[in-house]
């Protein structure tokens, strides 16, 4: 575009200092057309720019290692008169590994609605963002570019590889969970507990209406039984982009949120609840996980997250808040060598650490009668399941 606007304003300049030595009428008819017609084409852009509007349209979800399609649609009001492409400045931003990418592209434009699929690889897993930073459109000339209207940005969830872990139950605990440990109250059937009252419906038992309470208000209330919850097990993702001096390996922090996947999902086979400490920028949070739907919403809390820099905050949260008395075993997910104090967790806890690590064959150490480091590979044979012991 630079060159031939370049080429462009260079004639004209050529004709002026014709014009300005020789006085041929000529010259000054070529001045003036060309002159006019830039003026005639910039005008006709502005309202070109006007009638064209881009939208991003990206699939809810994807997989680690495979492509995201995305579709750029391009819809025009109208007639376009002068326009010939649109230039369009994509970022990507993964919300998990704090990363950006920019692509710029160049779109033609034709008659009516154009859609274009632009393949995105998913390199990472985490939340994706995709926005236009700027969108221009640009005359059949090459002479001038106008901006369009913003354009919302779209995101999408980029869930970990799939890798076979066989989860396998420790009949070992240490201590047990506190009188108050982590009870959750849902609406269930239970009718010794109470979890919430409500106005009568039509259809609603008459023998759950709160008669006392109903005499007080004047009107029916019902009664909504809870299913008290406990859990024993809780699973702790601690995962940070340094070690020290030591850069962590993208494939080792994929690695350990594809294990924190597979170990959960195993968990859940067995007929396994517990609870997941996630990061908030409040500090940890618990989240109960007893069903898929409960492991989906989850997960995209977590691959929504930034990882931190350097791992062992969500370990000191956890510690600060003195959960390692509210349940029996405690599952760390860490990536590269874990090199976390875990004095304060021994003997307290029965503790698993199941770091994703780049080497070939997985190794276990007992670091104490009560704490266990399993490294195994980012990237474990497909034909081979490894055994995780929680």
């Amino acid at each position: 575009m630079r060159k031939r606007r370049l080429a462009y304003w260079l004639v004209l300049a050529v004709l002026a200092v014709f014009l300005f030595f020789f006085s041929q009428p000529f010259f000054l008819w070529a001045l003036a057309v060309l002159g006019v017609l830039a003026l005639v084409v910039a005008v006709l852009l502005r309202q070109d720019a006007k009638k064209l509007t881009l939208r991003l349209e990206v699939r809810s979800g994807g997989r680690e290692g495979s492509q995201m399609p995305l579709t750029i649609v391009v819809r025009p009001r109208g007639r376009i008169l002068v326009s010939r492409c649109m230039e369009v400045d994509l970022s990507i931003e993964n919300l998990m590994f704090g990363s950006v990418r920019s692509r710029k592209l160049h779109l033609r434009l034709g008659r009516g609605e154009q859609r274009y699929q632009i393949p995105i690889p998913a390199a990472q897993c985490g939340q994706v963002c995709l926005r236009c930073d700027g969108v221009r459109v640009l005359d059949v000339l090459d002479l001038f570019s106008v901006a369009c209207a913003p354009v919302r940005e779209v995101r999408t969830t980029i869930y970990p590889r799939r890798v076979r872990v066989q989860v396998l139950l420790s009949q070992a605990t240490v201590g047990s969970p506190r009188a108050d440990s982590m009870m959750q109250n849902r609406q269930g059937n239970d009718p010794s507990e109470l979890f919430d009252i409500r106005e009568y419906v039509p259809g609603d038992d008459i023998r759950s209406i709160h008669w006392k309470l109903s005499s007080k208000t004047e009107q029916l209330i019902v009664r909504q039984s809870s299913e008290p919850f406990s859990y024993h097990m809780a699973l702790l993702p601690d995962l940070g982009r340094k070690q020290g001096e030591r850069s962590v390996d993208q494939d080792e922090l994929n690695g350990a949120v594809a294990l924190g996947s597979a170990i959960a999902q195993g968990l859940l086979r067995q007929g396994v609840a517990f609870c997941a400490a996630l990061p908030t920028a409040e500090g940890l949070e618990l989240c109960e996980i007893r069903t898929q739907s409960d492991f989906a919403r989850c997960m995209d809390w977590w691959l929504s997250y930034p990882i931190p820099e350097n791992p062992g905050a969500s370990l000191q949260a956890f510690l600060a808040q003195h959960w390692e008395g509210y349940f029996t075993r405690l599952l760390l997910l860490t990536a590269g060598p874990c090199d976390l104090d875990l004095t304060g967790l021994d003997g307290q806890i029965g503790l698993t650490v199941v770091s994703a690590v780049n080497v070939s064959a997985p190794a276990t150490a007992e670091m104490s009668p009560t704490t266990t480091i399993v490294e195994l590979p980012t990237h474990p044979d497909r034909q081979e399941a490894w055994r995780v012991v929680c």
